[in-house]
Order: C-alpha cells, then sequence, then structure tokens
C-alpha cells in the first residue's frame, strides 16, 4: 500500500434501496473532489482554582467526514441516480424528470485512487444540486456532498485499503 497518495481513479456509488449497482459517479470535474473531515465540537469546563486548563472536557457533537465534488457529465441515467426521478424518451432521445427540488439520497461509495487504494464507505448521504454557468467558458456541473453515516449494521463507517469492485 503505497504511504503517499494522489488523485481519483475512480468513484462509484450505489443506492442503498433498490437494486442499484456500484457504478461510476461520472466525469469528474478537475481538481474539485475534496474528501475531508470537521473535528468534533468540545465542551471544555473550567475550575476556578486553575482557570488556564480544563478540568473536564466533554464531547458535544462528533465531528462530520464529507466526499465532495463537481461532476461535468450530463447524463440522464446518473441525473435520476443522484436526484430521484425517472428517466424516460427514447434510447436516441432519453429524458429525465426530477422526483423533487432537492434529493437526499442514502448510498454506498468506494474512491479507487491514482495508485490504487480503496476507500469504502458503508453508508452515506448524498445531496446533489445542479451549479450550471450557461456561458462557453464551464460546462454543467452537478455539486454534490456525501456525508459519512453510521452503518445501520454497527460496521465502521469507512475503511481505507483492500480490493475494488470489479
Amino acid at each position: 500500500m503505497p504511504t503517499m497518495d494522489y488523485g481519483v481513479k475512480s468513484l462509484k456509488f450505489k443506492t442503498l434501496l433498490g437494486a442499484d449497482t456500484l457504478s461510476s459517479i461520472g466525469q469528474l470535474k478537475n481538481e474539485t473532489l475534496k474528501f475531508t473531515s470537521v473535528k468534533a465540537t468540545l465542551n471544555k469546563f473550567y475550575a476556578a482554582q486553575t482557570p488556564d486548563y480544563p478540568t473536564l472536557i466533554i464531547k458535544d457533537q462528533e465531528g462530520e467526514i464529507t466526499l465532495a465534488g463537481t461532476i461535468q457529465e450530463l447524463d440522464m441515467a446518473n441525473c435520476a441516480r443522484l436526484f430521484g426521478g425517472a428517466v424516460g424518451g427514447t434510447v436516441a432521445a432519453p429524458t429525465w424528470s426530477p422526483a423533487t427540488v432537492s434529493s437526499n439520497v442514502e448510498v454506498n461509495t468506494e474512491m479507487v485512487t491514482e495508485t490504487g487504494l480503496v476507500i469504502t464507505f458503508p453508508r452515506m448521504l448524498l445531496q446533489a444540486n445542479w451549479n450550471w454557468s450557461v456561458d462557453r467558458k464551464n460546462v454543467v456541473g452537478i455539486d454534490f456532498t456525501m456525508t459519512v453515516l453510521l452503518p445501520t449494521d454497527g460496521s465502521e463507517p469507512y475503511t481505507i485499503g483492500g480490493s475494488p469492485s470489479a
């Protein structure tokens, strides 16, 4: 396993409902994918006798781990997976109609870096929104944020390492 890592070779997801299979999220806009975490919120309690150091620290709220980026590919089937709704039309001229204005879809996600490192997230909340600049300098963008959720089966929230899916 590499000790230094970079880039993304693939990003796949599948919805946790239905018969969806793990497949590509689509073309990612260059340098938009970010895997970040936010520290937990802590409450610190100080005693009058020792005002420079806390005597008790309690975690108020757990931190948050997110995977966010921009998809630059307008594919009707992928729009339905990201936003919900239905794909219609014909093979030559597909259409898509969203179910709602905003999306909240629970997904299973796998990211593989350029060096082959695999990061697996069994349960995330995917939220997507349009970022479409109607000009000649940008392409259509679908911004997404996936927030790590605790798996319902008691397993770990994410795993680094292992082999990519087929």
